[in-house]
């Protein structure tokens, strides 16, 4: 009989799917359950062979106490309300009956927590079941190691000391008299967190305060669903993290797809038998409307494809800019809009990959041996960082999103259709990360952590 593992992911569709992979290297071992938290996820996780269970998106000591009493409690975020919030620390015991109760249904014995639910670790750590407990990772390394750049730096500082500690302030007796709700609500918040690590009887010392995006803890096993080779130097991996490779799924099922999209692709395709080449731009499921930055870059974009010859350009974008694209003048046969397309599909056929930056789209570039021109639009996670590794790797080149000229632009996207360097390296990149993650090896890797 197969054991069980249940995978708790952040609902986020980009962290679910490669945790898919991870799904499949232990199916042939374990009956694999995610837990899940609306309908959107459930069936992509169910269309691609996984069962769910539904859970709320409670997470303890991540200041959710004002949404938790109006979302869940259905009360006023009254002052009182608030404090008695902290005090009984509801949001810890809801989340703890919670997962008492996936835990009674689905029996696992290894339990997989998704770095950006890391607290979940305090919750369960004392579950009478005593599953085993990991980490995995859907971004690179979130550690600060020496001089190298952290997940979100696009630029590296070589030979400078970063400080990484954080030094506190002492707080004063006025600032006290000035702003006590502030001081209450901080000092209910420490001990909220002395409490929670108690019962959960975690010390607060393996806190490691290098990481710059979770707590996490050292010495429990972490899963990085990317590749070592990604980073900008083997050194940065912790003595408890375990690189997988790509982790991309060729068998994947998409879910949400443009309908109109199958009507188009066999004659996109076909056209590259003429000799034109097939341009592809996604930025995921950031932009959620017709954002003004976003309509500047799209309508740069197109100016530059109608100045090029021989390109058929296909961008995946929302229903709201699709809808205002439509009445513009600057679209021709060749450039087709979709509101979400199988991407894998489509970077199979594709020559160039102008994306945002996320990494499973990168890494999907990197299956299908495609050069990427790489505008990051999200700061503070990785996509930065993400770039200026594309860049240094030497498979693609970055720009600006919101000031990168046309000029520019087109020099960057004629450079990767035209140098043939980046087509090679990207190859040879992809041949070196196939190599160091064969099925053979992750097996060797499942064993060594006792899976």
């Amino acid at each position: 009989m197969k054991k069980r593992a249940l995978i708790i992911s952040a609902s986020i569709r980009s962290h679910i799917l490669p945790s898919l992979f991870l799904a499949d290297l232990l199916s042939e071992n374990y009956e694999i359950c995610f837990t899940v938290i609306d309908d959107i996820l459930e069936e992509l996780v169910v269309s691609n062979g996984y069962e769910t269970v539904r859970q709320s998106g409670w997470k303890v000591l991540r200041n959710m106490e004002q949404n938790f009493i109006l979302n869940e409690k259905k009360q006023k975020i009254g002052f009182w309300n608030l404090i008695n919030t902290y005090r009984k620390n509801e949001v810890y015991e809801f989340r703890r009956k919670e997962l008492n109760e996936i835990c009674e249904k689905k029996r696992p014995d290894i339990i997989i927590i998704d770095i950006f639910c890391s607290t979940d670790f305090l919750v369960l750590n004392n579950h009478f079941q005593k599953p085993k407990l990991l980490f995995f990772n859907p971004m690179l390394s979130t550690y600060r190691v020496n001089d190298f750049p952290i997940v979100s730096e696009g630029i590296w500082l070589k030979n400078t000391k970063h400080l990484s500690k954080i030094i506190h302030k002492k707080t004063k007796l006025i600032d006290i008299i000035k702003f006590p709700k502030m001081h209450l609500f901080k000092w209910l918040q420490e001990k909220q967190t002395q409490k929670v690590f108690k019962q959960s009887g975690v010390s607060e010392h393996i806190i490691d305060a290098n990481n710059q995006f979770a707590k996490m803890f050292r010495g429990i096993t972490e899963l990085v669903l990317a590749p070592l080779e990604f980073e900008v130097s083997p050194e940065v991996q912790q003595n408890n993290q375990y690189y997988l490779g790509l982790c991309t799924r060729k068998q994947r099922k998409d879910t949400e797809l443009d309908s109109i999209f199958s009507i188009y692709w066999e004659s996109i395709k076909s056209c590259k038998q003429t000799g034109k080449k097939i341009i592809y731009c996604s930025f995921g499921t950031y932009y959620t409307g017709s954002d003004t930055a976003l309509m500047q870059f799209i309508d740069n974009l197109l100016n530059i494809i109608n100045d090029i010859n021989n390109i058929q350009l296909i961008v995946s974008v929302n229903q709201l800019v699709i809808e205002t694209i439509k009445n513009r003048a600057l679209l021709n046969p060749n450039i087709h809009f979709f509101n979400r397309v199988p991407q894998l599909s489509v970077l199979k056929e594709a020559d160039i990959f102008i994306t945002h930056g996320g990494l499973g789209s990168i890494k999907e570039a990197i299956e299908y041996e495609v050069p990427m021109l790489v505008y990051p639009l999200d700061m503070k996670y990785d996509q930065n960082g993400n770039a200026m590794k594309v860049e240094y790797h030497g498979i693609g080149l970055r720009g600006s999103f919101t000031f990168e000229k046309v000029i520019d632009m087109k020099t960057k996207i004629l450079q990767l259709l035209d140098n043939k360097i980046f087509k090679q390296k990207i190859k040879e990149y992809k041949q070196t990360i196939c190599n160091n993650y064969s099925p053979e090896k992750l097996r060797q890797t499942l064993n060594e952590i006792g899976l």
